[in-house]
């Protein structure tokens, strides 16, 4: 579901039953469970997520540029999606239960064969997409984004996703899962195949922040590791490339577009400057309260309610996000919050549980793509491959 469906937005008896409502389920779900069978919810593992958003939640009430309802609704909202399937998946299969993991991952397979089939197949489709546009009643909005432009050969490719920017970075997690895979020799081509796919689908879903993504994740891998002289021919080849696109305009055109917020084509020489014109107009937004920012869920609030802004457009990095909704002080959390990921990633590799800093290179990726494209809920996609690595080497350890 997570994965398969770009929606959940089906109604029973006028009820309209959404992503809460789903979440929600799995939660009662889980509580009963847990106490039938006197099972332990296994919290630990998500020690870092439960404080982030507790010390955001206690920055609500001096936060007023927006309701508190709304801010709480929000919020409760992202702690049920970025949480419960994480929660629910450590708490059932940590205990003995390794035949569950493996039927997992071979669920993730097949969602991840699906999902790059159908990338590729859109490739042909001049940015239709009919999946979507059976399952999403305003899908015909995505028509003309999608479509093949000058930069976009095959236009921006959202497959099974609602936009192409989830695509993009479900290409980003699931990529480091099959390579995680692949170092450790298991389920043998299956990974590789989907490798090849994967690869293939960020090189034409026209979302660039992709490549970027794994880029940066692949050098963390390749330094983590002391692969120095691979990093270096990584670094070394990834110069001539650019020194190569720097000749040709489309080419520039395509790559400089990652660091661009605009949607034209014609970015070159001003994507520098115009992030640095998106900081400072990210200071002017919270002007009236700089050490706390203008509420949960700000941005997006902002957005549905007015469109883009006319200097932070459609607050396409993380960093904005955060400086809007919660100030210089919920940066600053949120900068804290990732050094405890790093730390705990840091722990498992020295436990030999996570030897190849796979989770810290995927957590590198991730952090990166979401610093480029800002963070639609992207969140739940890297929190379920993180799991699920995460139970896969715990079971390889033991």
């Amino acid at each position: 579901m997570i994965f398969l469906l770009p929606s959940l937005s089906f109604t029973i008896g006028g009820i309209a039953l959404k992503w809460n409502f789903f979440n929600l389920l799995l939660l009662f779900s889980l509580l009963f469970y847990v106490k039938r069978y006197h099972l332990n919810i296994s919290i630990s593992e998500c020690k870092p997520f439960f404080w982030y958003f507790g010390v955001l939640f206690l920055f609500i009430p001096i936060e007023y540029e927006l309701s508190y309802s709304y801010q709480l609704i929000t919020w409760f909202g992202n702690v049920l999606r970025y949480f419960i399937v994480p929660l629910a998946m450590f708490s059932l299969f940590k205990e003995n239960n390794v035949r569950e993991v493996i039927f997992l991952n071979y669920i993730v397979y097949v969602c991840i064969f699906v999902a790059t089939i159908y990338g590729l197949f859109l490739t042909q489709t001049e940015g239709i997409n009919p999946y979507l546009l059976l399952m999403i009643s305003d899908a015909d909005n995505l028509i003309e984004y999608a479509a093949p432009s000058e930069d976009r050969l095959f236009g921006r490719i959202s497959s099974v996703f609602s936009h192409p920017m989830t695509f993009g970075c479900f290409l980003v997690v699931a990529f480091f899962f099959c390579l995680y895979k692949i170092i450790l020799k298991k389920d043998g081509c299956v990974p590789i195949v989907l490798l090849i796919l994967i690869i293939s689908c960020a090189m034409t879903c026209g979302v660039r922040s992709v490549l970027a993504g794994i880029m940066l994740g692949l050098m963390a891998f390749l330094l983590f590791n002391h692969k120095i002289k691979y990093l270096f021919y990584t670094i070394v080849v990834a110069g001539l490339i650019l020194f190569i696109v720097f000749q040709e305009d489309v080419l520039y055109t395509y790559v400089a577009s990652i660091f661009s917020s605009s949607a034209s084509a014609d970015v070159k020489g001003s994507s520098v400057e115009m992030r640095l014109r998106q900081l400072l107009g990210c200071f002017d937004i919270i002007s009236s309260n700089p050490l706390f920012g203008n509420g949960f869920g700000w941005t997006a609030y902002y957005n549905q309610m007015n469109g883009d802004h006319p200097v932070v457009l459609a607050f396409e990095s993380y960093i904005f996000v955060a400086l809007c909704n919660w100030g210089l002080v919920g940066f600053a959390v949120w900068l804290l919050f990732l050094w405890k990921i790093y730390r705990k990633c840091i722990i498992l590799a020295k436990k030999k549980m996570d030897e190849y800093y796979l989770l810290l290179s995927m957590s590198i990726a991730y952090v990166g793509y979401i610093c480029v494209t800002g963070d639609y809920a992207y969140t739940m996609y890297w929190s379920f491959f993180y799991s699920l690595m995460y139970l896969d080497m715990y079971y390889k350890l033991r």
